[in-house]
């Protein structure tokens, strides 16, 4: 793994910088476990609409906060264990990829609907978002995927991902929720998605071919 540094006033400067051009930064090849890390993640407004009550209504687009930066905790003093005090480092990086919020809400909806297939089964739970992972639409992206409740207070882990389920109550249905928080590890920010609901006991699932 490589670390981009250049000269600068290291501590003391506390805006963000945009840089397109990698030539002003030495790079340096780094082992991984002592690699400051820091990357880019974007915070969801809202909780999911099935959450708060709303009805059910495509969205024209589905938004998401950002980005903000994320270090890990010790990010400082890997930084100075590596030589780079009084430097820049760059946090991020590029891709010749389109990305939209659309895209990174259909990713989060395969997260999640993957994992309640691997743990409940097929047929286990009615899916909301396998339109919105194959791309057809109405997605109902926002309506299915939000932040996560404010009033449960996540916890520390030591795990690089989390993944965590459950059924919740919403008058009388039961909604399977998934709740996806990538790189824990380093306080990134937690997602909500409701991947689906307990069906019906005449429920048969519909298998895609």
């Amino acid at each position: 793994m490589k670390v981009f540094s250049k000269r600068g006033s290291g501590e003391q400067q506390q805006a963000f910088e945009i840089h397109d051009d990698l030539n002003e930064f030495i790079d340096s090849d780094v082992p991984p476990d002592e690699h400051p890390g820091g990357c880019v993640g974007y915070e969801l407004p809202d909780r999911a609409g099935i959450m708060r009550g709303e009805p059910l209504r495509d969205d024209d687009e589905f938004v998401m906060t950002g980005p903000k930066i994320y270090v890990p905790h010790d990010f400082q003093q890997r930084g100075r264990a590596l030589g780079l005090a009084g430097r820049s480092i760059i946090i991020g990086g590029t891709s010749k990829q389109p990305f939209t919020t659309e895209d990174f809400g259909r990713f989060l909806a395969k997260i999640a609907h993957s994992h309640a297939v691997a743990v409940h089964g097929l047929g286990a739970f009615v899916p909301f978002l396998t339109d919105a992972i194959r791309g057809i639409r109405p997605m109902y992206l926002s309506h299915y995927i939000g932040k996560i409740d404010p009033r449960v207070p996540l916890k520390d882990y030591n795990h690089l991902h989390v993944l965590e389920d459950g059924f919740v109550r919403s008058g009388n249905r039961q909604l399977l929720v998934v709740r996806v928080r990538l790189l824990a590890v380093d306080d990134y920010p937690a997602y909500e998605v409701v991947v689906g609901e307990k069906p019906l006991l005449n429920y048969l699932p519909r298998l895609a071919v």
